[in-house]
């Protein structure tokens, strides 16, 4: 059985193509983040809504940077020639690996400021990041990777 891809474009909005790739990983950050406040409110009471959300924006904004400095630095001959290109993220070109990264070393920075249990903490995040991985690979099928 052979399976094709429904293509990559999903419709579009004022001349810009909104793609399935941005419409899942959107979804996967999201459904993260309300599993991880659902979890939190059921079993680890010790994080109020307003640290959860704040870590959430920490998470989300280094491991996108994360995500695009892994790429480039995977390909970093192409970009020296190339630098205006490292912007580029509508190019493609992000790591799962770099998010992860970025996103460990910022957000255990930011628990650590705020005096939670690094472990702890990411033992709760790590249900949020294992359910927007799931969401987040149905982008992939998407753009037939």
């Amino acid at each position: 059985m052979v399976f094709t891809s429904p293509g990559e474009i999903a419709f579009g909005v004022f001349g810009y193509q909104i793609r399935w790739y941005g419409i899942f990983m959107f979804l996967a950050i999201l459904g993260g983040i309300f599993l991880v406040k659902y979890l939190a409110k059921r079993f680890y009471r010790e994080y109020s809504e307003d640290f959860l959300i704040d870590l959430s924006l920490v998470l989300v904004v280094s491991g996108i940077v994360g995500a695009r400095l892994y790429y480039v630095l995977m390909d970093f001959g192409y970009y020296l020639r190339h630098p205006l290109e490292i912007f580029a993220v509508w190019q493609g070109g992000l790591s799962i690996h770099g998010a992860i990264i970025g996103a460990v070393i910022a957000g255990g920075l930011f628990v650590r400021k705020n005096g939670f249990s690094f472990l702890k903490t990411a033992d709760l995040f790590t249900f949020g990041l294992v359910f927007g991985q799931m969401l987040g690979r149905w982008g992939n099928f998407f753009n037939s990777e």
